[in-house]
């Protein structure tokens, strides 16, 4: 295994990555990645329109974890399960800056196991007939974001 720095770390993000920056809640977030994405950006405008895909918005409600990341411009969009941690970023989904969708958490974190086992897909039943179905919503809370769901080639 290779270890290396936040800053180093940072410096791989491309434009338009999915990021998955870890931790739960308030517990184990990688404050000093999201510091160096949000410094990179800040200095270089690198890299742009992020998606964020996470299960429980990681911070303390006063700036830290993923508030880090919520720069206009830095992040386009984001999926997740909880965003109670991550008032910056969860304003704006609210005010329509970026894509935002909301999945179960605990889908989001079937979802992370099914990608560390190399499992091509997960199929849930959790949330059918509700906002949360695919066919439905898909999760969507705001006029910006797309339909992720995709049946026979097309969106909606």
């Amino acid at each position: 295994m290779q270890v290396i720095s936040s800053l180093e770390a940072a410096s791989k993000i491309h434009n338009n990555a999915v990021v998955i920056p870890g931790g739960f809640g308030c517990c184990g977030f990688p404050d000093a990645l999201s510091d160096a994405i949000a410094d990179r950006y800040l200095s270089e405008q690198k890299p742009q329109n992020l998606t964020l895909l996470f299960a429980s918005g990681g911070g303390n409600k006063a700036g830290k974890g993923q508030d880090k990341l919520a720069l206009p411009g830095l992040v386009s969009r984001a999926i997740g399960g909880f965003w109670g941690f991550c008032p910056s970023l969860a304003k704006m989904a609210i005010d329509g800056e970026i894509e935002v969708h909301n999945w179960p958490m605990g889908v989001v974190s079937h979802l992370f196991r099914s990608m560390a086992e190399g499992a091509t897909g997960l199929l849930s039943r959790v949330g059918l007939g509700t906002f949360i179905d695919p066919p439905l919503d898909g999760g969507r809370l705001n006029a910006k974001s797309s339909c992720l769901y995709r049946r026979g080639g097309s969106s909606g």
